[in-house]
């Protein structure tokens, strides 16, 4: 998924990452642990980014 900013977002069975460009970055929760099996990414209208899984966002 692009974002707003141009970001590419991707998630994989494996971490959530984002690519601006440059370089690939694994994106990662508040307790700095990776997002695993994401599903599905979408980007509401304020901006935020929100990850599915297999049992919900």
């Amino acid at each position: 998924m692009e974002d707003k900013t141009g970001k590419i977002w991707i998630g994989t069975r494996g971490d959530a990452c984002y690519y601006e460009g440059k370089t690939f970055t694994v994106f990662k929760n508040k307790d700095g642990k990776p997002f695993y099996n994401v599903w599905s990414i979408i980007e509401d209208k304020k901006g935020s980014i929100w990850f599915g899984e297999g049992d919900g966002l």
